[in-house]
């Protein structure tokens, strides 16, 4: 399920960033902040969940930990943590992998 949700994050927010990159005068605001809604109802689905994302790595918690760190990269100046302080202390732990900090983008 999570991996699902995941995914559906990943969609809503490089449909965000890719409608963002469009020249002023085509850009529609309310497409933006219909996907930034999507990622937050989204987001909000995995807080209320976080307990099960703990344990061994899957798939989905690894589809998770992406769309979460490209959240961080994209839209870094949001803050998608407030409000869902289980779901950001899942990720902080589960980030904290040898691999995931090797292949972060650089800041």
């Amino acid at each position: 399920m999570s991996s699902y949700i995941a995914d559906g994050i990943c969609d809503a927010a490089i449909l965000r960033r890719l409608e963002s990159m469009r020249p002023d005068g085509e850009k529609s605001e309310g497409w933006m902040e219909r996907q930034r809604k999507a990622v937050a109802r989204a987001l909000d689905l995995l807080e209320a969940d976080a307990a099960a994302l703990a344990g061994e790595a899957t798939i989905g918690t690894l589809a998770v930990l992406a769309a979460l760190g490209y959240l961080d990269f994209r839209f870094g100046h949001e803050n998608w943590r407030e409000g869902r302080p289980a779901l950001a202390s899942w990720f902080d732990k589960a980030a904290d992998r040898d691999s995931l900090r090797r292949t972060a983008p650089p800041v």
